[in-house]
C-alpha cells in the first residue's frame, strides 16, 4: 500500500500555465482555419460572379449580332431591312441600350428586343456607379432579373409572378464614330460595341467590359434604304 501511494504521488501532471498555453494554441489554429475557410468561400463567390458577369456581357454582344443577322433575313416586298434596324438612331452620338431575347409565341420562338435609353442622364453605368454606394433609380433601369425559368432578362415580370432581381446591371454602348447626320453605305457599315455588366460587392462597384465591332458585310442592292428611323422603336427613360 505504501508503495502504491508513493507511485501516485510521484506522477507529474499539467500545470495551469501549460493548459492555458495549449488552449491558446488550439484556439489560434481553429480561428485561422475558420478564417481561411471564410476567405475561400468569399473568393469562390467573387469568382462565380465574375464568370456570370462575363457571360452576361458576352451574351449582350451575341444578342446584338443575332439582331443584325435577323435584319438581313427580314424583307418587306423586295426591300431588305436595314442591317442596323433598331439601333441606328443618332449616329453622331454614343447610344445606350438594353437588349433581351424575348418570347413571342410557340410558333415564332425567340426574338431579340433592343431598347434605347432616352432619359436625360446619358451616362455609362460605370460612371453612374462611381458616384454611388448603392444602386440608384438611373442604374436600376439597367438591372437584370431572373425569370421563372432561371433565365436572365431585363423584364421585371408580371405582377402576379414577378421576376427575381439579380445583382447585375447590363448596358450596351453603341457608337458609329460618324460626323454625318445620316449614314450612307460608305460611312455607316460598322458599329463599335461596348457591353458592360456591373454589380456591387460590399458597396464597391465591380464590372466586366467586353468590346467588339459589327460590320455590314452583306452585299445589298442600291435600292435598299439606309436611314435613322426605326419601325416601332423600343425605348425607355
Amino acid at each position: 500500500m505504501r508503495g502504491a501511494r508513493n507511485t501516485l504521488k510521484n506522477r507529474s501532471g499539467f500545470s495551469l500555465g501549460e493548459v492555458v498555453i495549449s488552449i491558446a494554441i488550439l484556439s489560434t489554429g481553429i480561428v485561422s482555419a475558420v478564417s481561411m475557410l471564410s476567405y475561400s468561400m468569399q473568393l469562390m463567390k467573387t469568382s462565380e460572379r465574375h464568370v456570370v458577369a462575363n457571360n452576361l456581357a458576352r451574351s449582350g454582344i451575341e444578342l446584338l449580332r443575332s439582331k443584325r443577322d435577323s435584319n438581313w433575313l427580314f424583307q418587306s416586298g423586295n426591300i431588305r431591312q436595314n442591317w442596323n434596324q433598331g439601333f441606328q438612331e443618332d449616329v453622331t452620338e454614343t447610344n445606350y441600350y438594353r437588349i433581351d431575347s424575348t418570347e413571342i409565341g410557340a410558333e415564332f420562338g425567340q426574338e431579340v428586343r433592343i431598347c434605347k435609353y432616352t432619359g436625360a442622364a446619358q451616362d455609362n453605368i460605370k460612371e453612374l456607379a462611381a458616384l454611388l454606394t448603392a444602386p440608384d433609380p438611373e442604374l436600376e433601369k439597367y438591372r437584370i432579373y431572373i425569370d421563372q425559368n432561371g433565365l436572365y432578362t431585363h423584364s421585371i415580370g408580371e405582377l402576379a409572378f414577378p421576376n427575381e432581381a439579380s445583382p447585375y446591371f447590363r448596358q450596351l454602348e453603341i457608337s458609329y464614330g460618324q460626323v454625318e447626320a445620316i449614314c450612307t453605305a460608305e460611312d455607316c457599315n460598322h458599329i463599335d460595341i461596348k457591353s458592360t455588366v456591373l454589380w456591387f460587392e460590399d458597396g464597391t462597384p465591380q464590372s466586366v467590359v467586353l468590346e467588339s465591332q459589327l460590320y455590314d458585310w452583306y452585299e445589298r442592292e442600291s435600292t435598299e434604304y439606309y436611314g435613322k428611323e426605326a419601325d416601332n422603336p423600343c425605348t425607355f427613360a
